[in-house]
């Protein structure tokens, strides 16, 4: 599973990749004149499977809270295709609904977050980085105190040296 991390780094505009496995430190698959200052991961979908988490608060909760139809999960990849407003509008979300949902969506994320999947081999990855002294750090649209509940739960909290968040729904 570690060996399907890759670490991209840039070296003049040709972006090769080193294959991280264990038993190899980092940096000695880095040539040694362009050092990783910090890896910055995204929150949902690279460390957390927050889309399965997600789909399962929607399907439980909010098609019965606001009308919506159910998420077929087996669907996944037709969702992905597809442009937002053709989906929403599909599923009896309307430009109306929207706001409120995304409001109880994020207070069923706070209250479920630790049931979201770390994604598997993650930990291993982490753990290999943060013996080699890689400064990590997490940017991402979810919460912070999310975040932070997440990695507590999996005890990835000392592996991270910062969390930033931006709230915005249009962030990515």
């Amino acid at each position: 599973v570690i060996d399907k991390f890759f670490v991209i780094f840039s070296l003049r505009g040709s972006p090769p990749k080193a294959k991280l496995t264990v038993g190899v430190s980092l940096h000695d698959v880095l040539p040694i004149y362009h050092p990783i200052m910090a890896l910055i991961f995204d929150f949902d979908g690279t460390l957390a499977n927050t889309l399965d988490l997600i789909l399962d608060l929607y399907n439980e909760h909010i098609t019965r809270q606001f009308s919506c139809k159910v998420f077929d999960k087996s669907k996944i990849e037709e969702f992905r295709m597809r442009r937002p407003a053709s989906f929403l509008r599909d599923f009896g979300v309307t430009p109306l609904k929207l706001p409120f949902i995304i409001f109880r969506v994020r207070k069923l994320m706070k209250e479920h977050i630790t049931e979201a999947q770390l994604f598997a081999g993650m930990k291993e990855v982490l753990h290999i980085l943060h013996e080699d002294r890689v400064k990590m750090g997490i940017v991402t649209s979810n919460s912070v105190e999310n975040v932070e509940l997440f990695l507590n739960h999996y005890q990835l909290t000392p592996y991270f040296s910062f969390i930033r968040s931006s709230k915005s729904l249009t962030s990515k």
